[in-house]
């Protein structure tokens, strides 16, 4: 096996995503707390470059997701 070679700069990079689905008839909730608490929080974690939230479409308004 082959050790893993760094990217220019020394360091590698975690990506994680996250996928919520609400339950149903707390999607209006929910989606408060994913816009008003969840994302200002992991802004402000130290260590995260960037957040990159995705709101939930009219054809499922229950699936939340970010990056």
């Amino acid at each position: 096996m082959q050790a893993a070679t760094l990217p220019i700069g020394g360091a590698f990079m975690i990506m994680r995503i996250f996928q919520v689905t609400a339950k149903e008839g707390k999607e209006e909730e929910f989606g408060d707390f994913f816009h008003n608490t969840a994302i200002p929080l992991m802004r402000g974690t130290e260590g995260i470059v960037q957040v990159l939230p995705g709101a939930a479409w009219a054809d499922s308004p229950r699936e939340f997701s970010f990056v």
